[in-house]
């Protein structure tokens, strides 16, 4: 069996590939660039942009089974995910495991791919997780080395962070035995609902100095990314997910779902940071 990991140079590909090897599966490491990147000894790597329709085709018809995370940016979603679906159902490839995000809705990219997915024919798993524990590393890693402090308009909002480790291994356990969840749907968070605070307290305790939650507002939030460089439908999206989702409380709640897959719970944030703390030293 081989599995292509689309996206297998991002945060959570680089995780399910390595989920994978781990249970013994033979992986295919899809990306744009795959000629500058060291895959792990033993997994090949193949060209797939999302632009390029010949291809998506040629990456899917080496794969039995797939997973599969969103094209990049915002830009018309629903053609991409529909021609890769599409790509997929023609080569055959038994099962799609698909990432989204939890909560999106059908009038959003990530539901406008869902529904393509229902419509493509293949059988299929929606993995639909929270904000990931290690945007404070991706994101916030630099500010938190320099300033000692990170910087979202969240207010008092709480939810509840996923540790990408987890996320990989639901994907690995579902590719490996795919029949028993079929069509089915998993919301994917960690355990216990966080404010920004919280993470800061957490983040201070593991480091050994203080570290603060700064609350820039969401103009400010929006444009310090837009100074960065971020496209302006990015900073949008972005700033509204914490300024709006997460300050209203819209991304409260957690779920078993890890659980229910794996048999263990997931992981605790406290424990993510311990994991990680050279990241922030």
């Amino acid at each position: 069996m081989k599995v292509l990991v689309v996206g297998a140079t991002g945060t959570v590909g680089r995780a399910v590939v390595q989920a994978l090897k781990a249970h013994g599966t033979s992986v295919i490491a899809a990306s744009r660039t795959p000629e500058v990147h060291v895959f792990p000894q033993g997994v090949s790597g193949v060209r797939f942009d999302y632009d390029d329709d010949g291809s998506v085709a040629t990456a899917m018809a080496g794969a039995d089974r797939c997973f599969v995370v969103a094209p990049p940016g915002l830009r018309d979603q629903a053609r991409r995910w529909a021609n890769t679906f599409a790509a997929a159902a023609r080569a055959g490839v038994q099962h799609a495991v698909v990432m989204t995000a939890m909560g999106a809705t059908e009038d959003t990219p990530h539901g406008q791919g869902e529904a393509r997915l229902r419509e493509s024919g293949l059988p299929w798993t929606v993995l639909r997780p929270r904000f990931f524990a290690q945007n404070f590393i991706t994101y916030s890693g630099e500010s938190i080395r320099r300033d000692h402090a990170f910087y979202y308009p969240a207010g008092a909002g709480r939810t509840a962070y996923i540790d990408v480790r987890d996320i990989a291994e639901v994907a690995a356990t579902v590719l490996a035995n795919p029949s028993v969840h079929i069509g089915k749907g998993y919301d994917l968070t960690g355990p216990a609902e966080l404010s920004m605070h919280d993470v800061a307290a957490s983040l201070s305790a593991a480091v050994g100095r203080p570290i603060q939650y700064v609350d820039p507002g969401g103009e400010g939030y929006k444009r310090a990314l837009l100074d960065s460089g971020a496209p302006a439908d990015i900073a949008t999206m972005f700033t509204h997910l914490y300024d709006v989702v997460v300050r209203q409380g819209w991304a409260g709640g957690t779920t078993e779902d890890v659980a229910q897959v794996l048999g263990r719970p997931a992981t605790a944030f406290d424990d993510f940071v311990r994991a990680h703390v050279d990241a922030w030293r």
